[in-house]
């Protein structure tokens, strides 16, 4: 950044967006690295702004679409690719929304397990397990709540474990 603001000079430097964008991303990483150099995170953990920080740095990646004629072609298809797509993702998450709320509807809070793993069916069997003070877990992929039921509906969607 500093041999390009020498070369072109402070005036044409500026004029370029691409390049103020490259000295806003050097600027945030050198921030980055001065901060986990001062040891602000002694921990080993990092904390999750600085991990943001580093994701800002793949978007210099996005200059290369001004030179890389064949990238932006790849690019404009994907673009009108999901222009295309939009109203079938519209109607599909529709439809899982509906068997997510039919889901919910006949199967929520129907299965659980006790301490030992054993399977626990029916809601008055789950009742009378919580009521004895026992230790209950819901399996991950449920009816009873919106989001579980969408995660469950996209799992069946995608057949994840059809074996």
């Amino acid at each position: 950044m500093i041999l390009k603001l020498i070369g072109v000079g402070l005036r044409n430097y500026i004029r370029d967006k691409f390049n103020l964008f490259d000295a806003i991303i050097v600027i945030i990483s050198l921030v980055d690295f001065t901060i986990v150099v001062a040891g602000q995170f002694d921990d080993g953990h990092d904390n999750a702004i600085l991990s943001s920080l580093r994701a800002l740095r793949l978007l210099r990646v996005v200059k290369l679409t001004r030179q890389w004629t064949e990238l932006q072609n790849i690019l404009k298809a994907l673009v009108d690719s999901l222009k295309e797509i939009s109203s079938f993702s519209l109607l599909l998450f529709l439809v899982m929304f509906i068997k997510a709320l039919l889901g919910m509807e006949m199967f929520a809070y129907s299965v659980c397990w006790d301490i030992n793993g054993e399977m626990i069916l029916g809601r008055r069997n789950i009742q009378k397990a919580f009521d004895d003070g026992m230790e209950l877990t819901w399996p991950r992929e449920n009816f009873n709540d919106a989001w579980s039921a969408l995660v469950t509906i996209f799992i069946l969607i995608m057949a994840e474990d059809w074996n």
